[in-house]
């Protein structure tokens, strides 16, 4: 629909953004350095709920459902970004 949002996520692939970010890192050879600020300060600026699910109902009434997982997808768009930048 226009003017629609939709999330995109994975319910079987659940990630954290360290991990996340470490994965990438992995794809690239490169590693990441983590400054974790000290959740009792400022304590009202952390989420309380460890996780909070996207809702992906809107998209699978239309049909979609995830067919790549994580890691394919980040090697998938590094190579496409490699491909599409260096040729």
């Amino acid at each position: 629909e226009t003017g629609a949002v939709y999330n995109i996520a994975n319910e079987t692939e659940e990630t954290t953004v360290v991990e996340l970010a470490n994965k990438i890192a992995s794809a690239v050879n490169r590693t990441v350095c983590f400054q974790a600020q000290d959740k009792t300060e400022n304590c009202k600026q952390y989420l309380q709920t460890p996780r909070v699910p996207l809702d992906v109902t809107a998209l699978q009434k239309l049909g979609w459902t995830p067919k790549v997982s994580l890691w394919d997808g980040i090697m998938r768009t590094y190579n496409y970004n490699i491909t599409e930048h260096h040729a």
